[in-house]
């Protein structure tokens, strides 16, 4: 067992890595990369049958069901072609399958993500500490093109350092302090994954990695900064670590403001910029002057998306969607979600991640419904993918887990 064990895990891992699109995908191998992934996940469920390793409930039936379904819809809604139909295939189906893994191999797929995550949130905060003092430019990288529109019309490219990822535009970096991207396109992105551990780690009451800390602060994100906030709020009222965090808090902010003020001036405008000026100033001011959320969120989205929308909201589509959009639309909160998948799609995108939330305690779901909440806000093509939705499942089975000294407890 030992063995199907190891297997299991690494292609557990393997499938979630890879649906979290790193760079070593942005080639023309990509599909069959994640064909082979899928298929290694097929191969352990059938090891894993063969030993009666599986465990089904209703709750995870349920959850099986409903990423068939949205998958059934993407896949008729998108319309791509046979080819992408099954590709999209192999990212989704192998979540149909962990749904019925024990937590106790769960864990390890979780701890296996976690330490591959942490090792690359270290060579971030490397990369950024080799930018400041100017050794990066003696450093091999090679080149990739934009992965996504947004950074095609911005002029973004990528420069991989081993296997770290550094946006540039017009041949330089995009920054004096890069924001930490790890091996994916962008900063809140990989703010949003580093978060994710941070709550999952106090769910499963982990320690905590410096590095995610530090990596989550150089992603320079908002994404970040909320999703460690409730991990932190979750400690203290779920955990009863108490209110005494508050004082460390306090030193560590009294710290940093020490250290902020005794940089050179061209480093505390760079982090001035990254921190506040580079959108939260736009955003916070929109928000005070409209007293509305979206107004906030309009911040973030060019006029051609706000036009779009604004026509597809009185157009006979809004149920289903559009199916595709163009290239120079910028919408990525909850409303590109509906102009691509219509209110169908939002509705079964929420009816599954509602079922994989199904085994959490209440204090436990409340603190994820804010998390998706984020998600929808700011990074809502996220919810396209398969992945959230695992993190959520997996979040709560790491909580049931970890409640019983770790022994095979899959109430879930």
């Amino acid at each position: 067992m030992n063995l199907v064990s190891g297997f299991s895990s690494l292609a557990g891992f393997l499938w979630i890595f890879t649906a979290i699109n790193p760079f070593y995908l942005w080639n023309p191998l990509e599909n069959r990369l994640t064909t082979l992934v899928g298929v290694l996940v097929v191969i352990a469920t059938l090891f894993l049958y063969n030993r009666r390793k599986l465990f089904f409930t209703s709750k995870r039936l349920l959850l099986a069901f409903s990423v068939f379904v949205f998958f059934a819809y993407l896949t008729w809604r998108l319309d791509d072609g046979i080819l992408a139909t099954a590709i999209r295939f192999f990212i989704f189906f192998p979540l149909i399958l962990l749904a019925f893994w024990r937590n106790e191999l769960l864990y390890k797929v979780y701890s296996l993500f976690r330490n591959v995550i942490i090792f690359l949130a270290i060579g971030s905060c490397v990369i950024a500490i080799c930018a400041v003092t100017g050794i990066i430019q003696y450093l091999p990288y090679y080149e990739l093109e934009a992965q996504s529109n947004v950074h095609e019309m911005a002029g973004v490219t990528y420069r991989v350092y081993g296997c770290i990822v550094v946006t540039a535009k017009g041949g330089f970096l995009s920054s004096v302090i890069p924001r930490a991207c790890g091996p994916l396109q962008e900063p809140g992105h990989f703010a949003i994954i580093l978060g994710f551990i941070f709550l999952i780690d106090r769910f499963a009451r982990n320690s905590i990695s410096k590095w995610i800390v530090i990596c989550g602060m150089l992603t320079f994100s908002i994404n970040f900064v909320i999703l460690a906030g409730l991990g932190e709020l979750y400690d203290m009222m779920v955990n009863k670590v108490g209110w005494r965090k508050l004082k460390i808090y306090l030193s560590f902010l009294l710290f940093c403001t020490i250290i902020f003020f005794s940089l050179d001036e061209s480093l505390q405008a760079q982090l001035s910029f990254l921190l506040y000026e580079r959108n939260l100033e736009q955003i916070v001011g929109s928000f005070i002057s409209t007293n509305s959320l979206q107004g906030a969120l309009d911040e973030r989205i060019n006029q051609t998306g706000a036009y779009y929308y604004e026509q597809f909201t009185h157009s006979s589509k809004v149920i289903s969607g559009l199916g595709k959009l163009d290239s120079e639309v910028v919408l990525s909160d909850y409303r590109g979600l509906i102009l691509l998948l219509g209110y169908i799609g939002l509705i079964l995108s929420v009816i599954l991640a509602y079922t994989a939330l199904l085994g959490a305690k209440f204090r436990q779901g409340i603190f994820l419904i804010c998390a998706l909440f984020l998600v929808y806000l700011h990074r809502a093509w996220m919810m396209h993918q398969p992945y959230i939705y695992f993190l959520i499942f997996i979040a709560i089975c790491m909580y049931n887990y970890s409640i019983y000294s770790k022994r095979v407890y899959d109430s879930k």
